[in-house]
This record gives structure tokens, sequence and C-alpha cells, in this order.
């Protein structure tokens, strides 16, 4: 269909006013008569692109446009009266944008949209956020000059103020940069500079499961990665909950939930007696507490539940490491040292730590542990007769590998029936078993499961080679580095010009350093380190149950009782935090701007916490200025976010809801079970 240049103008009228509230770019000066927009009516989109909306008006065609550097000139030649041009900018770039032509010319200023790969660029992804920039009568004497309040790619559409055809419509653009002006070659070669060697940092992909980090007990295989997989998000594993009502309404997703980040979707994970929160979005952005529930019967994480994503390179669980004490086996790397080796005394017989010296490492012990602290066991639960469960039970378990577990199951079976689920790190109680009554270094007897294919071990054992594999490896920071480690066969994927120089300053010793803790494929150094943050006494408690226990507020100090280490907690990774809106061991900051400028200034959150407690020697003010950090958030909220990880969560249907089951949470995702 053809198209007329009145209609082209009308309907970028149209665009400008629907979204003139947008205004990514300030203008600085305004040489050009910028134009006062008024209401215009609706103009139909067909006019524009063609009845299917992907017959373009041909001087919006591909051929007709192309991508330009800032700093560089261009002839260009209007084919058809229009031309467009697309640039990137960084987040307060100031540039000047000025032609040389014997005639005025009308342009139309759309953006910022982000393109992570340059061969897919579309003027089409452009048109849909509509103009709020309109230049008219640009001409030889008129310079445009605008300052980016967002980076990401512009859209320049440039059209022929004159009707006539024998009007020659060639021109010269000219670009100049004022600020920031460092081209995307010069920033990535910055960045290359401070990360000398990219494979240190590089997640494998998640189906590369021979080069996940494993626990020597738990040899990996796709069919356990499923299995666990379904099992990580079943509702059905709770089966002895608190409340007959409680049963099979909460699983591990609940307080692990791959729409917050693999975190909980409140200041603390809430398995039972917690209530909705499953998507992450305006209608169901919390998880609380169950209005049924007592304070006493509600299962509510004393802290702030750790993300699980790039567990695989945990050397220890918990924000104190109390859990585990394997190393973990890095593929064609050197194992991953856990020091709890060295503090085998510390683990409280009757505690679910104790349940360490079933040899596992820590993620493993996580997941052994949470199934008995949260009530959950699959031999009461129909998913022990489901085909599709039974099936990849056999595939993922050899028989070589049940008979290795056999004395494993055998000291599982003595824990699970000398362990209290309601106390974590210490027990008061006057009859505690005694170090004796605990040992699995001595005969023992033997467990009904010991060489059963199903048991809750193996459940756990699942759970746990699942989790290894959520791995944050379709990040844009992640396809970057696997560009340069594998140059010839990855695609090469942009970062943005912020993300870029934000990856910069996090990486530099002399700028960020934040990588002097956040090192490593998972950027955790899983080391323990004090930083002054305030726990959950301090944060959100107005909807959330709170319990503490012995030892737990004060780190890996209060778990291994040394005065040295109060108040150091484990170092967290970092990837998908835009997920999520609570930060820290106590949930005390909700936004990565807030955490992130208080890691850059170096001083305690709070007199209380650690009381005289000297700070980490890292913790330091950094010197940054203000577009500096910002860039460094930029590199933290998108540069690390992996969007494709929500792919792993299992479709919900009506037959049974996923991560949680409570009344909200089946209106949440349309399942309805007859619960209460």
């Amino acid at each position: 269909m053809e198209v007329s240049k009145r209609s082209l103008k009308l309907y970028f009228l149209y665009c400008i006013t629907l979204f003139m509230g947008l205004n990514a770019c300030q203008p600085v000066e305004t040489t050009p008569q910028i134009l006062e927009v008024k209401k215009t009516p609706p103009f139909p989109v067909s006019l524009l692109v063609g009845e299917d909306k992907h017959d373009a008006h041909p001087w919006l065609d591909q051929d007709h446009g192309e991508l330009i550097n800032i700093g560089e000139s261009r002839e260009l030649s209007l084919v058809d009266g229009g031309h467009w041009i697309v640039f990137e900018l960084s987040m307060g770039q100031t540039v000047e944008l000025s032609i040389a032509a014997e005639q005025e010319f009308d342009a139309y200023l759309f953006g910022p949209v982000i393109f992570r790969d340059s061969d897919q660029i579309s003027y089409l992804e452009f048109l849909q956020f509509g103009s709020d920039k309109y230049i008219q009568g640009w001409n030889e004497f008129s310079q445009y000059t605008l300052n980016a309040a967002e980076g990401g790619n512009y859209l320049l559409v440039l059209m022929s103020a004159n009707s006539r055809k024998d009007v020659d419509r060639s021109l010269v653009l000219n670009t100049r940069c004022f600020s920031k002006c460092e081209s995307r070659a010069e920033l990535e070669y910055n960045l290359e500079s401070t990360i000398s060697v990219p494979e240190s940092l590089t997640l494998p992909r998640r189906n590369q499961i021979t080069d996940i980090p494993y626990d020597h007990l738990n040899p990996l295989n796709e069919a356990k990665i499923e299995l666990g997989r379904i099992l990580f998000h079943s509702t059905q594993l709770g089966t002895k909950a608190k409340k007959s009502f409680g049963e099979r309404t909460y699983s591990c997703a609940s307080c692990h939930n791959l729409n917050y980040g693999s975190a909980a979707g409140a200041p603390q994970g809430i398995g039972e007696g917690g209530s909705g929160g499953v998507f992450n979005n305006d209608d169901h952005s919390r998880r609380f507490i169950d209005q049924n529930y007592d304070d006493a019967d509600i299962d509510a994480q004393p802290i702030a539940s750790p993300s699980i994503l790039n567990s695989a390179y945990l050397k220890t669980a918990l924000w104190n490491g109390a859990l585990g004490i394997a190393d973990v086996l890095v593929p064609n790397g050197f194992p991953l040292h856990n020091a709890n080796k060295d503090n085998l005394d510390k683990w409280k017989p009757g505690t679910p730590p104790f349940w360490s010296h079933l040899g596992f490492t820590g993620l493993e012990t996580q997941a052994i542990v949470g199934l008995h602290v949260h009530r959950m066991s699959i031999h009461d639960s129909p998913l022990k007769s489901d085909p599709k469960v039974i099936s990849l039970f056999e595939e993922a378990f050899s028989d070589e590998e049940i008979y290795t577990l056999t004395e494993v199951e055998d000291c599982y079976h003595l824990l699970l029936s000398q362990t209290f689920p309601d106390t974590y790190f210490s027990i008061h109680s006057e009859d505690s078993p005694t170090e004796s009554l605990v040992s699995c270094a001595s005969e023992l007897a033997s467990s009904p499961y010991r060489m059963s294919l199903v048991s809750d071990l193996k459940v756990s054992l699942a759970i746990a080679a699942y989790e290894r594999s959520l791995l944050a490896s379709e990040s844009p920071f992640q396809r970057w580095l696997r560009a340069r480690v594998n140059a010839q066969h990855e695609k090469q994927v942009h970062m943005t010009l912020d993300e870029l120089r934000g990856a910069q300053i996090f990486f530099a010793p002399t700028l960020g350093n934040c990588a002097h803790c956040h090192s490593g494929p998972a950027l955790s150094d899983g080391e323990f380190h004090v930083m002054g943050l305030a726990d959950l006494l301090s944060s959100d408690r107005s909807r959330v149950h709170t319990k503490f226990f012995e030892g737990e507020e004060k780190g890996r100090g209060g778990w291994l009782q040394s005065e040295s280490q109060k108040y150091a907690f484990k170092t967290p990774q970092l990837y998908n935090l835009s997920q999520r809106s609570f930060f820290g061991h106590g949930s005390t900051h909700q936004s990565i701007e807030s955490i992130v400028r208080y890691m850059t200034q170096g001083q305690r959150m709070v007199s209380f916490v650690g009381g005289d407690r000297p700070l980490d020697s890292a913790f330091t003010e950094r010197d940054l200025s203000e577009s500096q950090i910002r860039d460094l958030i930029a590199f933290v909220t998108t540069g690390l976010l992996d969007e494709t990880l929500v792919e792993e969560l299992p479709q919900s249907d009506l037959a049974e809801c996923i991560i949680s089951s409570d009344p909200t949470s089946q209106k949440e995702q349309a399942c309805d079970i007859d619960i209460y």
C-alpha cells in the first residue's frame, strides 16, 4: 500500500501525542524548532506498515537504513523521501547531531530500545514505543543536542520537507560526542584487559551436564535433573504439615521461586502457613502469612532465603556455611575445598546441621535437611505411585549408585529418628540425644529404604542435582564472556554501553573492587565477611513472622562460636537480582540501588550490628562518581539477568498447582484443588 508523506507525518504526530509522557532524551540545545504537539485523531498503523504489518513502506525497509557510531559522519540519500539511522548511546551521554544539505528535513527520534544482537535491529521495535521528539525544518544551520536519560539504541527517522520530485534529497549527517564518548570497541577492550582470564568467570550452560560441578556421592545425569525439577516445584511432597489443611500446599520453590531469582517473594521464606506470592508481578508480588495459622505454626525462615542460582559452586550451605563437609568437584578444575572439615565438633547432635556427617557437600546437605525441616516426604505422597516419577527414578539412580548409598541410607534413617525439625541450630531439651546415639561411624540398624529405588534421601539428591543445573548462563555478561572464550563458535552478543562501563567498575581493583568478594563463576567467593548489615529485626516484619535460633543472627561466628567471625555472612551470588525486592541476610535493603550504594559507601548500616566488630577490610568507601554508580547498577540489574531461567518452571494444570497450593496460590495459578 502506498503511503503519502502527509500520512506518515500524521502517524508520527499521533505517536507523539500517545507517548508524549516519555522523555528518554532531554534536549540541551533547541536550535531546531521543536514542534508543539497538539492532539490528533488516531491514525491506523496499517497505513505505515501495510495491512499485514510486515509490508513496510520502502524507505523504512532495511536496505534504506543503517547503523552509525557517534563521532562518525555519513553521506545519505533519502530514497522515496525517507531514511533511518540507528545509533547507540550511554546513559547520560551528550551528543550533537547536525546535517549538511541544500534543503530542509524533518526528523523523528525514537528510543531507547536495547538490542542484544546487532543483526536483529528492527525499526518496528522502536515504533511500538512511539516518539517524543519531532525536529521540524532541520537544515545546515541547525544542530540538535541531546542528553540521553537512558542508555540504549535510538532510531532517527529523516524525511524530506520538500515534496518536489526534482529536489536533491542527499545530505551529510554529522555526529559529535561531548561526554561519555568511549566507543563500544574501547569499552570492550577496557573490560577484556581487566578480566584477563574470562574462563574463571564463565558458567557452564545448563545442558552441559558434564561441565557442572558435582558431589562425588551424587553424580549428575539428565534424568536425575528432570526428576529434581519436578520434585522441587511439586506441592505433593508437603505431607507432614503441622496443620491438616496445610498438607500439600507448599514446595521447595515456595522459598526458592524462579520468579524471584530463585529466592523468596518476601523478606524471608515461608513454607507452610504462607499465602500466595507465586508470580512476580503487580497482581501477586509478595508472599504473606495465611491468617488461618498461629505464629508458632508458621514455617518461616529466621533469615532471608538465599538464592539457589549458581549453587553448583557452593562449598557450604546457609548464610553461616554450617551445612556440608565434602569438597565440590569441578570438571577440568580444582576441587572447591570445604573448610567445615576442620570444625566437626561444632555440629550439635540432635540438630539438622549434624546431618553433614552423611558426607555430602553443602548443597546436597541443604536439600536433605530441607526435606526434613520443612516436613516433606515422598512416602505418603501420590508422587510415589506416579508412573512418570517412577520412570525417572529408574533412569536417575543406577543399581550401582543405590548400592553405594546403602550405608548412607542407614545413617539417614538414624538421624531422621533423632533430629528435631523445630531446632535448627541448637536444642535446649534435657533429654536431647547424645553423641553416641547419632554417630554414623558405628554399625547401624538397616534402613527400610536402604535398597529402595524411591526414598526421601534420593528425593533430596535429585533436588540437589536440579539445583546444580540452575545456572544463569544465558545472561548478557555470561554470553559476552563465552564469545571471548569461544570466539569462533559463539555469536557476539552485546552488553549495553552502560553494562560494559558497569562491569569495568565492578571488576577493576581501583574502582568498585567488587570482585574482591564476588569472584568466580557465581560471583561469590563462598567466604564470610562482616559488612555491617542489619538482620531481620530491622526488616519489614509487619506481615512476616520471625523467629530466631541460637547463633544464626551472628553468622559464621555464631555457629563456630568464634569471636573473630561473629557477624560474618557468606558472600551471596549476584545473578537475577532484578527479579527480587529484598537484599542482604536480613532483607533490609529493598532495591538494587539501595544495596549497591550501601556497599560503595563502606559504612555499617546500624551501629549495633556486630557491636565493635571491625568491618571487612575490603568494605571501604569507593571513590565513585554518581555516573559510575549508575553504570554499576546497570551491570548488576540487567547485565547479570538471565531471563530464560523461568523456562525451567513446570507447567501448572488443574490437577496440581506448582510452587504453592494454598487457596490464594490456587487462584493465582487458576488451578482448583480442594484443600480446606
